[in-house]
């Protein structure tokens, strides 16, 4: 179906996947900064603003079921190379939107192209390393952070200088565009199942129960992590009496906690077992963010309690992918496809549902959802702790407590 990838052409595609997701971020963590302004230069209300986030999740969602048929028929490849021009397409289509409706066609156009890159660069990452995909995805992850700092730092100081809101997002398109010479120079690994080592076809995924809890999980994570990076910002300037600036800078820091655990999971993967992992970084997000919520103190304390949220959510998404991949190793493309299908519909119905909420109750009041999404992530890891423990001792099945080492690799 392609020509095959040689070993010194490994590192640059990896190199063009890697950019891919960054560049993805940047424009996905630019939102927060920009409600305000971009509700106010289109003539809607914040909460308006912010449901354009469900825009894109439908987008998002859309672009889940169709690169599934893609891939089956021509590989990564192609869906990789459509969702670049998408993703650029919508970010230019938000920056030059003279109405509401033209910025809800460039939201719907960007999350259509982040689903085709987020499953292809998940998807091809852990093609083209087989033997250590936990910490290949933590590190492909940890790109996604490192570029996730610029989104609303840059947003911020393009809104407080006067360039406007929109140069965020033209700026994007650009970027957007630099994964393609990567994607046409080199091929893409082909999913190859066989070396497994099951003989019989695997069972549905549907009908287990740790594939659901896993996406289920995702579903509450999402949820929680884009509450917080889209509401942030509003909340400090409405509820603590900051100015843009250090409200922008505070999210951006939250994302470069979540990069610097991101580094360190990629090395804890093989050290400590995947169960204590997750309970630990779900339970640390859970303080910090009822922390940051729910204390009225200071700058410096809420920029420590947001570094603290970054860094417990670090590894939670990598290592719930990896726990699922582990698991279903002959079902990981639609694996990945069912988990990036749960992130889209917390895109579209939990971050939005904060903006919903502040429009009627205030966003004091409105950011205790992605307090209770944690309370629900926390859960779907101690149902899936419970169930390996449970699994382990008693017919010696491989589940999360049970794989070697954690992960292969």
């Amino acid at each position: 179906m392609s020509e095959s990838l040689s070993k010194h052409q490994r590192p640059w595609l990896t190199a063009g996947l890697f950019l891919a997701l960054m560049t993805y971020a940047v424009g996905l963590t630019a939102f927060g900064p920009v409600v305000g302004p971009l509700a106010e230069d289109l003539g809607v209300s914040e909460g308006a603003a912010g449901a354009l986030a469900a825009w894109m999740s439908s987008g998002f969602l859309l672009g889940t079921f169709l690169c599934g048929p893609l891939a089956g028929k021509s590989g990564l490849k192609r869906p990789a190379i459509l969702g670049v021009f998408l993703l650029a397409g919508g970010f230019a289509l938000v920056g030059w939107s003279p109405s509401y409706s033209w910025a809800a066609a460039g939201m719907a156009l960007f999350g259509l192209g982040g689903a085709l890159c987020e499953i292809t660069t998940n998807a091809a990452t852990a093609d083209l390393y087989p033997e250590k995909h936990a910490t290949a995805l933590n590190l492909l992850h940890v790109s996604f952070g490192a570029a996730a700092l610029l989104g609303p730092r840059l947003a911020g100081y393009f809104v407080v200088s006067g360039s406007g809101w929109r140069t965020i997002y033209l700026l994007a398109a650009g970027l957007a565009l630099l994964p393609l010479p990567f994607y046409l120079r080199f091929p893409f690994p082909a999913h190859d199942s066989s070396s497994v080592g099951q003989k019989s076809a695997p069972r549905p995924l549907w009908r287990e129960s740790l594939f659901w809890t896993v996406v289920l999980a995702i579903f509450f994570y999402v949820g929680a992590e884009l509450s917080l990076n889209n509401w942030s910002v509003l909340f400090l300037e409405r509820e603590r009496g900051w100015e843009t600036m250090p409200a922008s800078v505070a999210v951006s820091n939250f994302w470069l906690a979540m990069t610097v655990g991101r580094i360190l999971t990629s090395f804890l993967v093989h050290r400590v077992q995947p169960e204590k992992l997750l309970i630990g970084l779900c339970l640390g997000g859970l303080l910090c963010t009822v922390t940051f919520v729910y204390w009225p103190d200071g700058k410096v304390f809420a920029n420590l309690l947001l570094l603290g949220c970054g860094f417990f959510f670090s590894g939670i998404f990598a290592t719930l992918l990896s726990t699922g991949v582990s698991a279903f190793p002959r079902q990981s493309a639609a694996l990945s496809s069912a988990v990036m299908a749960a992130a889209g519909l917390a895109i579209l119905l939990l971050a939005p549902a904060v903006g919903y909420l502040a429009d009627r109750v205030g966003i004091g009041a409105a950011m205790g959802l992605p307090v209770l999404y944690l309370g629900f992530l926390s859960g779907c890891v101690a149902w899936l702790v419970g169930s390996g423990r449970s699994r382990h001792q008693g017919d010696g099945k491989k589940a999360l407590g049970t794989l070697p080492g954690g992960f292969p690799g």
